[in-house]
């Protein structure tokens, strides 16, 4: 794929001439280790590791473009004549790329967000699926569940781009029904964005995560991009109406015009 074509959509490209650099791009990572020929390199500032120290590896293994989060790096580079791009959020700009990279996905795909409850939703709901005749899947806790086939994860919600990539590798698969667990953690960290999301449930929500999120706010307003960043417009929300939050989701959902 055309790196213009990974890129389409984004308004950072608008900087680039693809006249003069336009590669076929044939993978893209964020560990520096997993870089491979003709790659491109996402630089993430993550909570332990800051991948923008990685740099000069990436490019050692064959990365051919980089991404940058952090204006301290343009200079150098530049200077190395190195092909970039900087943006205002890797992560979010991340599963971007996932999503014009690996583009196909299952037809409807649903997505649980809660304190408790996930785990159980998405396997249910896969099942039910499955015993109306429905190609379906799950991915969270459990794993990626689809018929048969189980695959251990290493997160309820994994990283973007290996979400897209199990999200195409399902659809090949003829498999057109998907309910993913959506964590805190993960819908924090845009690793659910830039998915064809067809329904947003909300189970419920206590006091937990609070050493990642700091407070209740934080960890509420996480939860919140399901319904309000990820889920389409004219989507469904189901919400728990046994939830203290019920009404307030709810409105924010219409003001959204879900």
């Amino acid at each position: 794929m055309l790196l213009s074509d990974v890129l389409k959509g984004l308004n950072e490209k608008k900087k680039l001439n693809f006249k003069k650099f336009n590669p076929i791009i044939k993978g893209i990572n964020f560990n520096s280790k997993e870089i491979s020929k003709s790659f491109i390199f996402v630089a993430i500032k993550g909570v332990n590791q800051d991948g923008h120290k990685y740099i000069d590896d990436a490019i050692k293994k064959g990365a051919i473009f980089i991404i940058i989060e952090n204006k301290s790096k343009i200079k150098d580079l530049k200077k190395k004549k190195i092909n970039f791009l900087f943006t205002n959020n890797s992560k979010l700009f991340l599963s971007k790329l996932a999503s014009n990279f690996f583009i196909d996905q299952p037809k409807k795909i649903s997505a649980v967000t809660g304190t408790n409850g996930k785990t159980s939703v998405a396997f249910i709901t896969k099942e039910i699926l499955k015993y109306c005749n429905a190609k379906s899947a799950s991915i969270g806790t459990l794993g990626l569940i689809a018929g048969q086939y189980k695959k251990k994860l290493k997160l309820t919600t994994e990283n973007s781009l290996e979400l897209h990539k199990m999200l195409d590798s399902l659809y090949k698969k003829k498999i057109k029904y998907v309910c993913c667990e959506a964590s805190s953690h993960g819908l924090d960290q845009y690793r659910m964005d830039n998915i064809n999301l067809d329904l947003a449930a909300f189970t419920n929500i206590s006091q937990d995560h609070y050493d990642y999120h700091k407070n209740y706010k934080k960890y509420f307003n996480s939860k919140m991009r399901l319904f309000l960043n990820i889920l389409r417009r004219g989507g469904v929300a189901i919400i728990n109406s046994d939830s203290t939050e019920c009404k307030k989701i709810l409105n924010l959902c219409k003001k959204k015009k879900n």
